[in-house]
């Protein structure tokens, strides 16, 4: 079975900054911030505010994942720590231009500015992406539809 994945780099200095969102998740994807109410650099704290108390939590060699149904967070272990990566399988979190689970390909493209087509199973992502950018994966079933999507930090 072969899955393609479309990833959009964004531009640094596109990516807003501040603090978290407070208060009950939302049901956006943010490209290149968040998803769900959760942003990229948010503490393990601020997450659990947002998204209450998880199903799992597994420490994996210093990078955390939490585990919500639908929704899954990586952040670095230990004090200071920080979310690296969000990935959204629930079909109810979509972007705002209605891009999530379940979309096409056709979709996807038609909503995002030069993408990144590759295939296989692994997203590789385009060779100018560096240490601290940040990354919205599209990943596509054998169906060319929207299996899941990651929103994250290129760690290096």
């Amino acid at each position: 079975m072969q899955s393609l994945g479309i990833a959009v780099i964004a531009d640094r200095n596109d990516v807003p900054r501040g603090p978290g969102i407070p208060g009950s998740p939302d049901h956006l994807i943010r490209p290149g911030i968040g998803a769900g109410g959760v942003r990229i650099g948010m503490t393990e704290g601020q997450t659990l505010r947002v998204l209450g108390a998880p199903d799992s939590r597994e420490d994996h060699d210093g990078i955390v994942e939490i585990i919500w149904p639908g929704i899954a967070v990586r952040a670095i272990a230990g004090p200071g720590g920080r979310v690296t990566e969000v990935l959204v399988t629930d079909r109810g979190i979509r972007t705002a231009e209605g891009i999530g689970v379940g979309s096409t390909v056709a979709e996807v493209k038609a909503t995002v500015d030069h993408p990144e087509c590759e295939p296989g199973h692994i997203i590789r992502l385009a060779s100018d992406a560096l240490p601290g950018d940040r990354v919205t994966t599209f990943r596509l079933g054998h169906t060319r539809m929207v299996t899941a999507i990651e929103v994250g930090r290129i760690l290096g």
